[in-house]
């Protein structure tokens, strides 16, 4: 007849009488082998932090795609963490790569928010200090939105913008100046509508209940 041994104490169901013979783990613990086709293995308190993740539907200690140092799934971009020399990628911008490592600095159109790990800029923006579409350094020349719009001519970041339908140009409230192939659009005088210049003498229309005084 068939004879039944007790499993390893650590054990809550298991193939043979070892503590790496569990099938299936007790109630905070969670099965983990290194060899990861295996059906048993030992139940630990905790996976290993560096390349593996618990699979909570089966409670099992799972191998991190080999791009990972850390991760939360098993996709190459599921990673938290990566090897030195690569960074993380993050941010909604482009969520082919979101969680992703790549060899190397933070590539265009993101910035360094931390050690090994880079987010992206918002949308239409190709150089930035922030995620916030206000931090933008550098505009998409192709793509729709070129002129950046800043507070003055001192500011070292602003936000992209669409040109105005009706001018072809900076959006109203801005007057235009260009700088090499970069367009910028510098916030007008708060007295005007549209102007040429920061002046407050400058304004080529003003808002409504205001008027317009020129000197001859």
């Amino acid at each position: 007849g068939w004879l039944c041994l007790p499993c390893d104490i650590s054990c809550l169901s298991c193939e043979g009488p070892g503590a790496l013979d569990c099938l299936s783990c007790p109630m905070n613990s969670h099965r983990f082998s290194t060899d990861s086709s295996a059906n048993s293995g030992e139940c630990v308190e905790s996976c290993p932090v560096d390349g593996w993740y618990l699979g909570e539907v089966e409670n099992v200690c799972k191998k991190c795609h080999r791009s990972c140092l850390r991760c939360d799934g098993g996709m190459e971009t599921d990673c938290s963490a990566c090897f030195a020399g690569f960074v993380l990628l993050r941010g909604e911008r482009n969520d082919e790569l979101d969680g992703s490592c790549v060899a190397g600095e933070c590539p265009g159109s993101y910035f360094k928010s931390g050690q090994r790990e880079c987010t992206a800029c918002a949308k239409n923006c190709l150089e930035c200090s922030g995620e916030t579409a206000e931090e933008c350094k550098r505009c998409e020349p192709e793509g729709g939105f070129p002129f950046m719009l800043m507070e003055n001519e001192d500011s070292i970041q602003g936000r992209c913008s669409a040109f105005d339908p009706d001018t072809g140009n900076c959006p109203g409230g801005y007057y235009f100046k260009r700088n090499g192939e970069r367009q910028f659009c510098y916030k007008c005088h708060s007295s005007c509508q549209e102007c040429l210049d920061p002046s407050p003498t400058s304004c080529i229309s003003c808002p409504q209940a205001h008027l317009s005084i020129k000197t001859i």
